[in-house]
């Protein structure tokens, strides 16, 4: 009989009934049968509590493993021995009181059952004739089964616990008709199914099979909406450009003449950085100078001096109001920022300081062939772009699109990141100019770093 889970509650029976009753230990407390079976006593006792790098417990409290940083080693403390061996006494103490409990159930006969070594026996007797007294603690506290306590305790006994061995053979005997069915250990070197070599006489197909072949081969008509994001920014669109190799030509999206379909991926540099702990100073990254600068170039006011000592002051009273931190407020580079203001596109942020927009979020749908998916005729099949444009100006009854670039890029290097670009800034025009019904009339990419300014 297996039991597995939880079983039903049993019918209420006397004793004078001829059953077999199968339940836990901790329900059979306070009861008693003639007879009592307890297997699985050779079953490894589960120390799991002992394991692991911490360790607590009431009275001895918190043990700890030793991590060595420079070696890169990792070795218990005196603590967490300390804490580990008390967890096993009490593991091995209530295992102790379980077995206590599980043995004085039985009036008349009782029987343990546990798998050992072949020479357990043996190595019993061996050991323990003729000792006297109890079991060492030492050996009480090593053991690994239930069954390491019971055969030293069945020699110490002399009779009084009878061990019975039995062998593999008579084991196979034992076994129900239903288990005795001997399977294949092997399979004939020249058997044709084995060497899957096609059958002589070829069997009809089952339509059955047919039917569950093809619907485990067949592939879903429609799985390339299945990888497709409900939302996507504007910055992961412009990487995903850049690698994918089966989308339409570039000039059937936005009007950009691009050589062929496929475009080289452009590589950024995307080493870790270091861990704050091994740094002897703090260094801040070159993303978050970007962001520092960015952030800068949103609040200045452009209608001031924008001299260097004026730009100075701008920034001190930006950290004043917490609108940048200290980091980012050292992170800003004034002469940067001062080429900026005399350079073309700096003269329109300063000629149009009070009407100009700043950091300007949008949302705009896009087909979903775009991301190289399949062209769906559905109006609600579409992707939402998230983007948000660092300065929109107005000019000539549209506007002009300022966007600031951090890369650290010079020479022909600056041409390459421009093509890169090119896909993003035709999306800010198709985007502003179907959502705000007026014409982009100008394109500036700034590049802070080498400090040139690209007019698209």
């Amino acid at each position: 009989l297996s039991v597995q889970g939880d079983a039903a509650q049993a019918s209420e029976m006397s004793e004078a009934e001829d059953v077999v009753r199968i339940m836990t230990i901790h329900a059979a407390k306070g009861l008693e049968f003639p007879v009592v079976f307890i297997p699985d006593v050779g079953k490894m006792i589960n120390l799991q509590d002992c394991a692991g790098d911490i360790l607590a417990d009431r009275e001895a409290l918190l043990g700890m493993s030793v991590v060595d940083e420079h070696k890169q080693v990792k070795y218990p403390s005196l603590a967490r021995r300390l804490v580990a061996d008390r967890l096993r006494q009490q593991s091995l103490a209530e295992e102790m009181r379980v077995l206590y409990v599980a043995s004085t159930r039985a009036r008349e006969h009782l029987i343990l059952v546990g798998s050992a070594k072949e020479d357990a026996d043996e190595t019993w007797a061996r050991r323990w004739s003729g000792h006297a007294g109890p079991l060492p603690m030492q050996t009480v506290l090593d053991a690994k089964t239930m069954l390491d306590w019971i055969g030293p305790a069945a020699v110490l006994s002399n009779g009084g616990i009878e061990i019975h061995h039995h062998t593999e053979p008579q084991l196979i005997e034992w076994r129900t008709a239903a288990q005795k069915k001997v399977r294949p250990t092997g399979i004939a070197q020249d058997d044709p199914l084995a060497q899957l070599r096609p059958f002589d006489n070829v069997p009809p197909e089952s339509p059955v099979a047919r039917t569950v072949i093809d619907r485990l081969t067949t592939h879903y008509a429609h799985r390339s909406f299945c990888t497709l994001r409900a939302s996507e920014s504007v910055t992961s669109w412009t990487k995903t450009q850049s690698i994918v190799d089966d989308r339409p030509p570039a000039t059937t999206l936005f009007g950009i003449e691009e050589p062929g379909d496929f475009q080289v991926p452009l590589l950024f540099e995307s080493l870790l950085p270091q861990p704050g702990f091994l740094a002897k100073e703090r260094v801040i990254s070159a993303a978050d100078k970007g962001t520092a600068v960015h952030l800068v170039l949103q609040h200045i006011d452009f209608s001031r001096p924008c001299t260097r000592q004026d730009l100075s002051e701008q920034i001190a009273q930006l950290k004043q109001r917490n609108l940048v931190s200290e980091a980012q407020a050292n992170a800003a580079d004034l002469d940067t920022i001062g080429w900026l203001i005399k350079s073309n596109a700096g003269q329109l942020l300063r000629q149009n300081a009070k009407t100009l927009r700043r950091e300007q979020a949008f949302n705009y749908a896009l087909p979903p062939e775009v991301f190289g998916a399949s062209k769906s005729n559905d109006p609600l099949d579409r992707v939402m772009i998230r983007g948000r444009i660092d300065a929109m100006v107005p000019a000539d009854g549209g506007w002009i699109v300022i966007d600031y670039k951090t890369d650290n890029v010079s020479g022909k290097a600056i041409d390459k990141r421009t093509d890169y670009y090119k896909g993003q800034m035709s999306l800010y025009r198709d985007a502003l100019e179907k959502i705000i019904l007026a014409p982009v009339t100008g394109i500036y990419l700034v590049f802070l770093t080498p400090r040139q300014v690209v007019e698209l």
